[in-house]
């Protein structure tokens, strides 16, 4: 219900300038292991529909018809904790979700938190709703790291399943035991760890993609957003276009060990 009501074309077209795109927290379009219709579940905007959810589910609208009830009768309150001082717009995101949200009954509280801050908290299991960027989206990084998808790290990526994380990295000891559909994404990601047939690995990959679609462990609001880049016109050796982001180091990929300066033809040339 809640991604349901998220305006993405509205963000998309306000912060990105209509360069991003509106999706579901997925894998990039070039991985071995996007489809599609991993990218467009639940990312339509469609209020009505998330309305009728809610109603489904019980969550009555106070006298007035403004927010919706609790089952205690207290206002349906969420508070969202984020890195302030993030590379993405964190907050203006927020904002643009919670006039969204409040369209459907839903209070969202924003709360700009420091990086100290922010690492304790969400370490801690103390956060009602946070944000992360899926910085693990290629195919170089999401069969290593899927943690949008897999209970298998906490704090800042695995904040939304940070107890049943700990349940997997202690054997059982601490944390909380994940529903049946977590442990059978564990296993499809111990499997596709060490299994040395390339289509079975990739199955194994689309399975836990079409879970997370499914279920939405993580909800999405844009991606593939380009990233501007100021280069000087004398430095030469720099792509014209490169892939971008965490699991890439940024711009490593472009090799910049092999950039250089051209000097001017004249000491009067100006660049």
């Amino acid at each position: 219900a809640v991604s349901l009501a998220i305006d993405r074309e509205e963000i998309n077209r306000v912060l990105y300038f209509g360069k991003a795109i509106p999706r579901q927290v997925t894998v990039i379009p070039s991985s071995n292991y996007y489809k599609e219709e991993f990218a467009k579940a639940y990312a339509q905007y469609d209020p009505e529909e998330a309305n009728r959810l809610l109603d489904e589910m019980g969550l009555k609208w106070d006298k007035n018809h403004e927010w919706r009830l609790r089952p205690d009768g207290k206002k349906l309150t969420i508070i969202y904790e984020y890195f302030a001082a993030g590379e993405t717009p964190l907050g203006p995101i927020g904002e643009l979700i919670k006039d969204q949200w409040k369209k459907i009954g839903i209070n969202l509280i924003l709360k700009p938190l420091s990086s100290e801050l922010m690492w304790a908290r969400y370490e801690g299991n103390e956060v009602q709703m946070g944000a992360c960027w899926c910085a693990n989206a290629s195919d170089m990084s999401f069969p290593l790291y899927p943690d949008f998808a897999v209970p298998m790290a906490t704090g800042f990526s695995g904040l939304w399943g940070g107890l049943w994380s700990r349940w997997y990295l202690s054997g059982g000891k601490e944390g909380e035991e994940p529903p049946e559909e977590l442990k059978k994404n564990i296993e499809r990601w111990e499997k596709m760890k060490t299994t040395m047939d390339e289509e079975e690995r990739i199955r194994l990959g689309k399975e836990i993609l079409r879970s997370e679609a499914e279920n939405l462990w993580t909800i999405g609001v844009v991606g593939v957003a380009p990233v501007p880049i100021i280069v000087k016109s004398n430095l030469r050796n720099v792509p014209k276009e490169i892939p971008f982001g965490w699991d890439l180091y940024f711009s490593t990929i472009a090799h910049p060990e092999q950039y250089f300066l051209k000097p001017p033809l004249f000491e009067s040339q100006k660049y």
